[in-house]
C-alpha cells in the first residue's frame, strides 16, 4: 500500500505541531518553576535581611565595649562567628586529646553550623568583603575537619620515628595541622590580601599634613578597628570618607577622598 504524499505531509505537520506544543509546554513549565524559585529566593532574602531593630539588639555591655573600640554591628556579628568557630575547635581538640568522647563531635558540628548560619543570614548583609570572610570560615571548618579525620583515623604517620610517637602520639597530627594552616593562610592571602583600606577622617592636625582616621575591622587588609594617625597629602577634611594605604597592618597615609563629609542643615 502506497502512502499519498499529501497524507505524509499532513502527518509530518501534525507531528511537528505536537512536538512544538510539547516543547512549548516544557519550556513554559521550566520558566514558571524558575520564576517561582527566584521569587522564593527574593522573599527569603528579605526575610533574612537584618532590620534596623535587629541591629540595635546588641547587648548593652557588648555595645559599650564595641563603641569604645570604634566598632559596631558588623564587628558584633563577626564576633559571634569567631566565638562559635573557637568553641567548635575547642570541642574538637578536647575529643582528639581524649578529654571528651567522640560522640561530642556533634557539639562541634552545632557550633560550626551556627557560625555558617550567622554568616549567611546576618553577616553577608553588612560586609562588603563577604567572599573573603566566607572563604576564611570554610577554610577554617575544612581544616578542622581534615585534622579531625587525621587524628581519629590516622593517629600516626608511618614516616615518623616510633620513639617520637611513643613520647608524643599526636606528632603526626601536629605536623599535618601546621602544614595545612600555613597552606590555607598563603592561599587566603593570595586570594584576598590587599594593601589598602577605608576610613573616616576624625580630626586634622595643624596645617593638615597629619590627621586621625577611624577605621573599621578589615580582614583583607589585616587592619583592626580603631583610630589611627596617618599622613594627609590630599588635604582631607573631617568627616570625609577616604582610602588609606596600609603597611604591616596599620594605615599610614590617605590615598584619596572617596566621599565628602555630610552636610548638616
Amino acid at each position: 500500500m502506497t502512502t499519498h504524499p499529501k497524507q505524509t505531509c499532513k502527518t509530518l505537520a501534525r507531528g511537528g505541531d505536537l512536538l512544538a506544543n510539547i516543547l512549548e509546554w516544557i519550556g513554559g513549565a521550566v520558566i514558571n518553576v524558575f520564576a517561582k524559585t527566584l521569587s522564593l529566593l527574593h522573599h527569603i532574602k528579605h526575610l533574612t535581611r537584618p532590620t534596623a531593630r535587629e541591629e540595635n539588639r546588641i547587648p548593652g555591655f557588648i555595645r559599650r565595649y564595641l563603641e569604645k573600640r570604634y566598632a559596631g554591628y558588623f564587628e558584633y556579628v563577626w564576633l559571634k562567628i569567631e566565638v562559635a568557630l573557637i568553641l567548635g575547635m575547642v570541642s574538637v581538640f578536647a575529643t582528639i586529646t581524649g578529654f571528651l568522647p567522640q560522640k561530642t563531635l556533634v557539639l562541634s558540628s552545632i557550633f560550626f553550623g551556627y557560625a555558617i548560619i550567622v554568616l549567611y543570614k546576618e553577616f553577608r548583609h553588612v560586609s562588603k568583603d563577604f567572599n573573603a570572610y566566607r572563604d576564611l570560615v570554610f577554610m577554617y571548618v575544612g581544616a578542622v575537619g581534615v585534622i579531625t579525620v587525621v587524628a581519629l583515623r590516622l593517629p600516626s604517620l608511618f614516616f615518623l620515628p616510633r620513639n617520637l610517637l611513643e613520647v608524643f602520639p599526636l606528632a603526626g597530627v601536629l605536623i599535618v595541622s601546621v602544614l595545612l594552616c600555613v597552606s590555607l593562610f598563603l592561599l587566603f592571602k593570595h586570594l584576598h590580601s590587599r594593601e589598602h583600606t577605608f576610613g573616616t577622617v576624625k580630626k586634622v592636625f595643624g596645617s593638615g599634613e597629619r590627621c586621625l582616621v577611624v577605621v573599621r575591622y578589615d580582614l583583607c587588609a589585616g587592619v583592626k578597628n580603631g583610630v589611627y594617625p596617618v599622613g594627609n597629602p590630599v588635604n582631607a577634611k573631617p568627616g570625609e570618607k577616604v582610602k588609606l594605604k596600609v603597611r604591616k597592618g596599620k594605615p599610614t597615609e590617605i590615598v584619596c577622598v572617596i566621599s565628602a563629609a555630610p552636610i548638616h542643615t
